[in-house]
């Protein structure tokens, strides 16, 4: 007789015709519960480029895996100019620190503010560059200084055909090679291959040159199209882009070796710089609302300086601007909203500032840091929150969602836009402002890790933080349970895994108890469900846990034997 030897998970029925030893596996295991990322983070506020999204038209602001991402989709490091306001990029300087800390993705809210008076120094109200050849107008897919590019586009009717052949009426087979360059010459991207009659787009899955009036473009689409209102006819656009040039597309001479078209696209700027409108617009915060697993949301450069100089106010919408990012991490279980300051704002009022809130959701931290602009070496001063949150997800990698998310700055802060006496840093402490210290050798730190709350039981950050990821993981892998049998079976098979999963991040350090009752208790029975919870297919589970909280004041009693003393 064979031997059959469970192992996991099996295929039933399975006949044995020779003897052996034979291996089933056998599906038996409740799914384990895993952790779900705690450092997905979502910046809001104005770049040179890239897609705002939101509106009737939809869309969802992408991933970013590395600064390199971000610059090909929102722009460099150049400061913004808003109609003779320059700022620094902010959004650039923040993700450029959250992925150096060791930031994986962040997503970015472009919000843009167009400019009327653009019309009279040649730019367009709308921020968008275009140009005109031959009839048809090129347009960047963005508004912004980014989309000021260079365009030369090679246009190919097919192959060349044998005399006599005939060719078909919307000539399908027509390509077209697009190289794109920005306005210092570097080549920004080389599209081959390019269809210009979309009716063949979707058989042979190739991008086409169009862009139907009123469409969204997608994140990887090209960064010049040919706005066409109506079907795009490649014939027509054959002909227009060919008569400035006095070619006869006619001559089968044409065919292969193609129509070249050079021409710049201008009128791009920044607009003017965004307010509370523009943050609380489809494209703001609120496109952050479909991103699920997003925990982190920030708003860096907001509550800039209105001048340049450093000492002049934030806007008077600034504040607001904050309420909204406050409210919009409330709606949203286990999202932390980090908030800056004005760079000099005095103690009263960053405290006036934090008076505002009552929210275990969010976090202020003051004053901004000092670093060394990368393009000129000259002293810029940036909102710490980009900073706080590479330091957040370096904090979590290394030690996990429950240490204190405070600590060392990355090297590249060089100093403090102030310096806090030991007063001043008394009074923010004790109202749940984080404040930045330069200590010395041991650089710049964050010293402090509160939130905004005034219930004491929420007054950590890693607290809340852990809370938040623990119904957040749970959540996400309990959802095997939906039309299970309801009974003893299920709930005793809940209770294993929820008992494991608490195990495990208690053994790893973020709950207390020297044993695993004193740090958790699971209970999933007859007492925590009611018969109309029964009949209503509801499984109810009641967990309590004892998270670490932070040790922040040490105190150490000190003796000293006096020359009496025997």
């Amino acid at each position: 007789m064979p031997t059959r030897v469970p192992v996991a998970a099996g295929k039933p029925g399975t006949s044995f015709l020779a003897p052996g030893v034979f291996i089933e596996e056998i599906a038996n295991r409740t799914p384990a519960i895993v952790g779900v990322p705690s450092t997905v983070a979502g910046f809001v506020g104005p770049t040179h480029g890239g897609p705002t999204h939101g509106g009737p038209l939809g869309g969802v602001p992408v991933a970013l895996t590395s600064l390199g991402e971000f610059e090909r989709l929102h722009g460099d490091g150049r400061p913004l100019d808003f109609g003779g306001q320059v700022m620094p990029h902010h959004l650039w300087h923040a993700a450029r620190a959250f992925f150096a800390d060791g930031g994986r993705r962040l997503h970015i809210a472009r919000v843009f503010r167009p400019d009327p008076a653009a019309t009279a120094a040649g730019a367009s109200p709308d921020g968008i560059a275009r140009q005109v050849w031959g009839g048809v107008t090129w347009r960047a897919q963005h508004p912004g200084r980014s989309g000021n590019l260079g365009v030369r586009l090679t246009l190919r009717n097919g192959l060349r055909q044998p005399d006599g052949q005939v060719l078909p009426a919307a000539w399908a087979q027509t390509r077209a090679d697009l190289l794109v360059t920005a306005a210092d010459g570097q080549v920004l991207g080389h599209w081959t291959d390019l269809g210009v009659d979309p009716a063949a787009a979707p058989a042979d899955g190739r991008r086409w040159l169009f862009e139907p009036a009123g469409a969204r473009p997608a994140a990887d689409a090209l960064p010049v199209v040919i706005g066409w209102h109506g079907r795009p006819d490649a014939q027509a656009l054959l002909r227009e882009l060919a008569a400035p040039l006095g070619v006869d597309l006619a001559d089968a001479a044409h065919w292969a070796s193609g129509v070249v078209v050079d021409l710049a696209l201008t009128g791009g700027h920044d607009g003017l710089r965004p307010g509370l409108a523009e943050f609380a617009g489809p494209a703001g915060i609120a496109s952050l609302d479909a991103i699920e697993d997003l925990t982190l949301v920030a708003a860096p450069g907001c509550t800039a300086p209105v001048s340049g100089e450093p000492s002049a106010p934030m806007p008077a919408d600034a504040p607001a601007v904050l309420d909204l990012l406050v409210a919009h991490a409330q709606r949203h279980r286990f999202r932390v909203a980090l908030l800056d300051a004005a760079p000099a704002a005095s103690t009263a009022e960053v405290q006036a500032l934090r008076a505002r809130f009552d929210a275990r959701c969010a976090a202020l931290y003051h004053p901004w840091v000092q670093v060394a602009d990368p393009r000129t070496g000259q002293a810029l001063r940036l909102p710490p929150s980009g900073f706080v949150a590479g330091l957040i997800a370096r904090v979590d990698a290394a030690s996990g969602v429950w240490k204190s998310p405070a600590g060392a700055l990355p090297g590249s802060v060089t100093g403090l836009a102030l310096t806090l006496s030991k007063a001043e840093l008394e009074r923010l402490n004790a109202a749940g402002v984080n404040t930045l210290r330069d200590l010395g050798i041991r650089g710049r730190q964050v010293w402090g890790a509160r939130t905004l709350a005034s219930d004491p039981q929420d007054r950590y950050l890693s607290v809340v933080r852990s809370i938040g990821w623990l119904q957040r993981s749970i959540e996400a892998s309990i959802g095997w349970t939906v039309f299970e049998t309801h009974g003893d079976a299920l709930w005793s098979r809940v209770r294993g895994a929820l008992e494991d999963f608490l195990l495990t991040v208690w053994r790893q350090g973020m709950l207390q108890g020297l044993q695993a009752e004193q740090a958790f208790f699971v209970r999933c029975d007859r007492s925590t469900m009611t018969q109309a919870d029964l009949d209503a297919g509801r499984l109810v589970c009641l967990i309590g846990v004892a998270p670490i909280r932070p040790a922040e004041f040490m105190v150490f009693q000190v003796s000293a034997r006096t020359a009496g003393t025997a």
